[in-house]
């Protein structure tokens, strides 16, 4: 889905934002910088989802913070930043 107002919510499914960030291409269990940029375009496009109240929460797996320092060393990854959007 490519928008939260697109949710099924049917027993059974998860439905999951698609924000084509990730390469097709990119190899699973590496450091990969192109990996910790697409978490953090995940982590800001659910802050902004939340901040407009599109959704009600969020919840994300385990992330790599050595993938999300190889994709921008220079920023922080606090959940408590969300007002730097």
């Amino acid at each position: 889905m490519s928008e939260p107002s697109e949710a099924l919510f049917d027993g059974g499914t998860i439905d999951m934002l698609d924000i084509d960030c990730i390469p097709a291409d990119l190899t699973w269990g590496e450091l990969s910088a192109a990996a910790g940029h697409g978490s953090y375009l995940f982590i800001e496009k659910a802050v902004a989802l939340a901040m407009d109240r599109q959704v009600d929460a969020i919840c994300t797996g385990p992330l790599n913070k050595a993938a999300l320092h190889a994709a921008r060393p220079h920023r922080p990854y606090r959940c408590d930043r969300q007002d730097q959007r």
